[in-house]
């Protein structure tokens, strides 16, 4: 019998809650820039639909790209945002 040399798989969803780690970060940094009564889910969505577009380009760090992602995510909503929260964003 032939083994594999490695089995893999997507931990991101599967043993971790990116979502929903994400949507508390969101929800943390509205909160305190004082935005209340956000969909978080729907910016969760659109911010997920984007940094995949922006990883379809040039190769940068995951850390790089969320740090570039979340003010094209939130300034689509208005939401107020610092270079302070797409560091903290991407930490």
């Amino acid at each position: 019998m032939k083994w594999p040399k490695a089995i893999t798989f997507d931990c991101f969803g599967t043993l971790i809650d990116w979502e929903g780690e994400i949507q508390l970060i969101f929800k943390k940094l509205l909160k305190k820039h004082g935005v209340k009564n956000v969909d978080i889910i729907t910016l969760q969505r659109y911010w997920e639909d984007i940094q995949f577009d922006y990883i379809q380009d040039q190769y940068l760090p995951y850390k790089e790209v969320l740090k570039n992602t979340l003010p094209m995510a939130f300034d689509h909503f208005d939401y107020p945002f610092t270079e302070e929260d797409a560091e903290y964003f991407s930490a």
